[in-house]
């Protein structure tokens, strides 16, 4: 009798042990299974960037072979327009090789804002990030543009605020997207009219970059596009007008460094754009990078 107690007593002590060690099989089981759907994950997502990756070196090599393919021929007929531009010609020929002229530089201006545009899409645009003083940038902007300006009997102010705080940008691109805003003042001011640049730091520690003009007006119902790509504002102004890439370049080139763009405008009274730019120590209080990716 006792023998068979034991015996019960042992059975049960090692179906307990037996079913421990299966519940311990099974919860290791769930954790592999676990550890490999999360691993297939990972690898999945490794396998998405590598080939984001290879995709964007495609594409970035087919812009670059656009971008050869496209410049070489219109730099080609440049230079034989310029030959012709200095040989002697009757008048008429003249007058048929400058509308030529105009038309290619058009066509170029278009070529590279559709490759620069490209090139922000895919963020793969280089930036050479230093130290800059905004006012020296508006100043060289002004300087640049003032000849074109004079030539239409306008007047280009600059006041700038001095002492301005240093920003951390590249100056090129800043430098192009301040000067996209001053060319559109200047091509859709009216002969004698006025373009004011003016600089100067608000609260939150930004430059605050503007640019008034006293020309013909954005309508209302174009102001909420104006810097959507290939949208063209409704104003009758030169022979070509705009492709409608320059101030979606300009709106990038802003958000890309942490900053942004608002315009004001009033129909026959003019338009104010205002450049918000975070200087160094603003990009250090927020604990941003200055530049990539606009949303963070």
């Amino acid at each position: 009798m006792r023998q068979a107690e034991m015996q019960t007593e042992y059975s049960d002590q090692f179906v307990t042990e037996l079913q421990h060690k299966i519940r311990l099989l099974e919860q290791s089981n769930s954790e592999l299974v676990a550890k490999n759907l999360f691993y297939e994950e990972a690898i999945h997502h490794l396998e998405q960037n590598i080939a984001e990756l290879t995709e964007t070196d495609v594409l970035r090599e087919l812009i670059d072979e656009i971008s050869h393919d496209l410049r070489l021929p219109l730099s080609t007929i440049t230079n034989y327009l310029y030959l012709l531009k200095h040989t002697e010609h009757s008048e008429t020929s003249q007058r048929y090789l400058a509308v030529m002229d105009r038309q290619v530089s058009y066509l170029t201006d278009v070529v590279n804002n559709l490759i620069h545009m490209a090139r922000l899409d895919l963020d793969i645009t280089q930036f050479d990030v230093k130290l800059s003083q905004p006012n020296q940038i508006l100043q060289d902007v002004v300087d640049a543009l003032q000849p074109v300006a004079s030539e239409k009997g306008q007047v280009i102010s600059i006041d700038v605020e001095p002492g301005l705080p240093p920003m951390l940008v590249d100056n090129v691109k800043i430098t192009r997207a301040v000067m996209n805003i001053v060319q559109n003042a200047i091509t859709y001011t009216p002969a004698q009219g006025r373009i004011d640049v003016r600089s100067s730091v608000d609260r939150g520690g930004y430059i605050v970059i503007e640019i008034a003009d006293t020309g013909i007006g954005i309508c209302p119902d174009d102001l909420p596009h104006i810097f959507d790509r290939f949208y063209r504002v409704n104003r009758t102004s030169g022979e070509n007008g705009s492709v409608g890439l320059g101030l979606a370049i300009t709106k990038r080139i802003i958000e890309n460094h942490r900053g942004r763009i608002e315009v004001e405008s009033v129909i026959n009274s003019g338009t104010v754009f205002r450049i918000f730019l975070p200087t160094l120590a603003a990009l250090s209080a927020r604990n941003t990078r200055p530049l990539g990716d606009a949303s963070g």
